[in-house]
């Protein structure tokens, strides 16, 4: 030991040189940057180590864009959704995707850890997203996620660091790229039903009662309860009922109604639906009134949330003719 001691002393240069040499190799093979040892993406270590079902909360915004913050929380196993002060129901599916591409992004290929190139690779500016998840109070990190690149992979940045990797996930489409409404659920129906399925339609036009229709669905017949009792064409109400089976909005409204709304174009549509394996489901739609650019306005169920739809998603349900469709 006395002899090891004495040659350090002595050869100080070499010493330090060699010193530093070990000291670069540990940095080296502990960042394994060029893979060496973890032969492939799927055997590195995950950004997020924990399971879907664990996460409690988890917040995504564009960075230095407050307005844009997004906070999703877990209530009663449902998640809720708050944007801008306003709460939402989630569209899980949606959600649910981007959850298990942002579980799967790895840390294995580092592109660089030169922090003037985090703008280049958009893992830091005004278009850049930070996502942070949360484990019941406690933070599990932050991923800021860049610019995709080519195979649709995505550059990103973790927890403030210097290095940017490239992952293996197209983080960005999961997100609707940062759409404000994207991941609210802007379905009418909670299940999913088919055209088959409608069991009834009720529409009421609030301005001109000549305009409303109850039209009931009886064994596979279609029957018209008001303005007259008659039996229907059922390849005349096939394009009604499709039309409602796949009613979705265009847009959720963060902001106050359009003052010039038509209010003369204000209706309420009630719909069922009844399955032998869904069960069933009704859906009340209060109409507020079309704008000049032909959208319609409506809330859900009694709900808060103002939905946005265009005239031709609702055309043919509010138009629909008792009288030309029934049967000769």
């Amino acid at each position: 030991m006395g002899n090891l001691v004495n040659f350090i002393f002595q050869n100080k240069a070499f010493s330090l040189t060699v010193i530093n040499l070990f000291l670069a190799l540990g940095i080296f093979f502990q960042k394994d940057p060029f893979g060496f040892f973890q032969k492939t993406y799927d055997t590195a270590p995950k950004f997020f180590s924990i399971k879907q079902e664990e996460i409690s909360k988890l917040t995504l915004m564009r960075v230095e864009t407050p307005d844009s913050l997004n906070t999703f929380t877990k209530d009663s196993g449902k998640w809720k959704l708050e944007v801008k002060g306003k709460n939402f129901l989630v569209d899980e599916d949606k959600f649910n995707s981007f959850l298990k591409a942002l579980l799967e992004a790895r840390k294995f290929t580092v592109i660089t850890e030169d922090e003037s190139k985090h703008q280049e690779f958009g893992t830091k500016g005004q278009e850049t997203f930070v996502v942070e998840v949360f484990v019941g109070d406690n933070s599990r990190g932050k991923l800021f996620i860049g610019n995709l690149a080519s195979g649709g992979f995505t550059y990103v940045r973790w927890n403030e660091g210097k290095e940017v990797y490239l992952v293996e996930e197209n983080l960005k489409s999961p997100m609707g790229r940062g759409a404000l409404d994207y991941f609210i659920n802007k379905k009418m129906t909670e299940k999913t039903f088919n055209s088959e399925e409608v069991a009834s339609i009720q529409v009421t036009n609030i301005s001109e009662e000549k305009k409303s229709y109850l039209i009931v669905k009886r064994a596979d017949n279609w029957e018209a309860e008001k303005p007259n009792n008659l039996k229907l064409k059922k390849d005349e109400v096939t394009g009604l009922t499709r039309s409602l089976s796949s009613l979705s909005a265009d847009e959720v409204l963060f902001e106050d109604l359009p003052k010039d709304l038509n209010r003369q174009e204000s209706y309420e549509l009630v719909y069922s639906f009844q399955s032998k394996d869904k069960g069933g489901e009704s859906v009340f739609l209060k109409i507020l009134g079309k704008d000049k650019s032909d959208n319609y306005y409506f809330q859900k169920n009694n709900e808060p949330t103002i939905y946005k739809v265009s005239s031709y998603s609702l055309k043919s349900i509010l138009e629909f003719d008792v009288k030309k469709a029934k049967q000769e």
